[in-house]
C-alpha cells in the first residue's frame, strides 16, 4: 500500500532542510506505529519518496510525500486515511500540517515523475515595480536565459528560458509600497 501526504510546511519550519523534514517523518511515522516497508541491505530505512526538494528558508502550502505500507502485515488493513493526517500533525513539529492522505496505485510513476511544474510567488526589494515590469517582459520575449551554475566542482552552462512557462508582477499587497 502507498499512501501520498501533502502537507504545508509554514513558519519557522522553513528553515530546516529537506534532510531534516525527512528525518522529521520517519520519527512521527514511527511514533504513529505504521507497518512501514523498509529498504533491503544492511541499513534498512522507511520507503519514503519526497516530491522536488523545497529550497531550504522557502514556505510551501503543498509539499507530497509518498509512504510505503509493508502489505504482509495484517494491520495494514486497518490503517484509517482519514485519521492520518489529523494524527501526523500531531507528531510533526509546529509549521507542518498533513492536510491530506490518499491511496496510490504503487504502479503510478514516482513523485518527481509526476510533477510538471511548480509555482512559486516571491517578494522583492529594491527594485521599482516598472523595474520589475520591464525585467519580467524582457525575459518573457527572450529566446534563452543563459546561466552558468556550478555543480560538483565544475561549471555548467544551462538555459533558464524553457522551464519559465508563465511569470507576472502582481498587484502589491495591501499596506506594501510600490
Amino acid at each position: 500500500m502507498r499512501i501520498r501526504f501533502r502537507f504545508v510546511k509554514l513558519g519557522k519550519i522553513r528553515f530546516t532542510s529537506q534532510r531534516d523534514v525527512a528525518r522529521m517523518w520517519e520519527r512521527a511515522l514511527r511514533r504513529a506505529e505504521l507497518p512501514l516497508a523498509y529498504t533491503e541491505g544492511f541499513s534498512p530505512r522507511p520507503q519514503l519518496s519526497f516530491g522536488l526538494a523545497l529550497p531550504t528558508g522557502c514556505e510551501s502550502l503543498a509539499e507530497y510525500l509518498d509512504v510505503v505500507l509493508d502489505d504482509l502485515r495484517p494491520e495494514t488493513a486497518a490503517v484509517d486515511l482519514a485519521t492520518l493526517p489529523a494524527l501526523l500533525t500531531g507528531l510533526l513539529p509546529e509549521g507542518i500540517d498533513v492536510e491530506e492522505a490518499d491511496l496510490v496505485d504503487r504502479r503510478d510513476g514516482s513523485l518527481q515523475q509526476r510533477v510538471t511544474s511548480c509555482s512559486w510567488t516571491m517578494s522583492f526589494a529594491g527594485i521599482s515595480r516598472a523595474a520589475l515590469v520591464d525585467r519580467v517582459v524582457s525575459l518573457l520575449a527572450a529566446d534563452s536565459v543563459p546561466i552558468v551554475r556550478e555543480r560538483k566542482g565544475r561549471q555548467e552552462h544551462d538555459d533558464l528560458r524553457p522551464s519559465v512557462l508563465a511569470l507576472e508582477v502582481c498587484p502589491p499587497r495591501s499596506g506594501a509600497g510600490e
